[in-house]
């Protein structure tokens, strides 16, 4: 009996110590963010992840930081996690900067779905007038690689690059 309640202890004590040094890492992540070093802020961040990837508190600066250092397909699956978690409840600006990681993709037709799902759910957010516009970039993005674009090259004059054209192009030769 003893010994099972020895067991226990050790067991409980290795899960706070855990909790514990993943928010020290989260701490440290903060100082360095807040002195604008987001390259130290991802590496603290993600060592905060990989120690509980199941916490909340841990996946929404690591989803940042990979935003920050334009990791945008980590921090679309980030993002994606966190809004799947809870459609958005906790965290709501999850789908805005999932949608804005799908534009940045290239992947139009999901960003403004998910823009105009961000406006409808959130109309009170600092983020819905970005989204409006955001929203609108895609629409017009998906109209344009539906029509088809003919480029025709034009011929420049002869000695369009002279000798000294590298070397003084604002400067008139007399």
């Amino acid at each position: 009996m003893t010994r099972l309640i020895l067991l226990l202890f050790l067991i409980s004590l290795a899960f706070s110590s855990q909790a514990q040094k993943s928010k020290t890492w989260l701490k440290k992540g903060e100082e360095a963010k807040s002195v604008g070093n987001w390259p130290l802020a991802h590496a603290c961040y993600e060592k905060a992840y990989e120690m509980d990837s199941a916490d909340f508190d841990n996946t929404i600066p690591y989803a940042e930081s990979c935003r920050m250092m334009k990791m945008n397909e980590r921090a679309l699956y980030l993002y994606q996690k966190l809004y799947d978690k809870d459609k958005g409840r906790l965290f709501p600006e999850s789908l805005y900067w999932m949608a804005s990681m799908q534009r940045s993709g290239g992947d139009y037709d999901e960003a403004y779905r998910n823009f105009r799902k961000f406006i409808k759910k959130n109309k009170k957010s600092i983020l819905i007038g970005d989204a409006e516009i955001q929203a609108e970039g895609c629409r017009w993005a998906l109209d344009y690689k539906s029509t088809e674009t003919i480029v025709e090259p034009l011929l420049q004059e002869e000695n369009v690059n002279t000798v000294v054209s590298e070397f003084a192009p604002n400067i008139e030769s007399s």
